[in-house]
């Protein structure tokens, strides 16, 4: 129900009317079939791996055309997909990321 949340607030349309254009993707789903994995703690890693994936691609192509990527949902190890598209685009104009949402030039 997370997507659907923000699309019945009118996320999409508040932020357009603040003047932050707004292109949505849709939802991603993950498929959580049991995989029959051996360690519990191990269960869906596949499934996160390949969310996670698909989740940098779409960041990176976002940034890459100018915009900023807004992830809003689901668990929070999906960082890894968004956070790591961030570094990538960063560094090839030799910055790095820093914690405080602010760049700096790698030295």
């Amino acid at each position: 129900m997370g997507p659907s949340a923000f699309r019945i607030a009118g996320l999409g349309e508040r932020l357009t009317a603040l003047g932050i254009p707004v292109s949505t993707r849709g939802p991603r789903r993950a498929d959580s079939r049991d995989q029959g994995v051996r360690r519990p703690s191990k269960k869906y890693i596949r499934e996160i791996a390949r969310v996670c994936e698909r989740l940098y691609k779409a960041s990176l192509s976002v940034l890459e055309k100018g915009g900023t990527p807004l992830v809003l949902g689901g668990d929070h190890s999906l960082g890894a997909g968004s956070v790591a598209a961030t570094a990538d685009y960063l560094r090839r104009d030799g910055k790095t990321l820093v914690s405080s949402g602010s760049t700096r030039t790698a030295t």
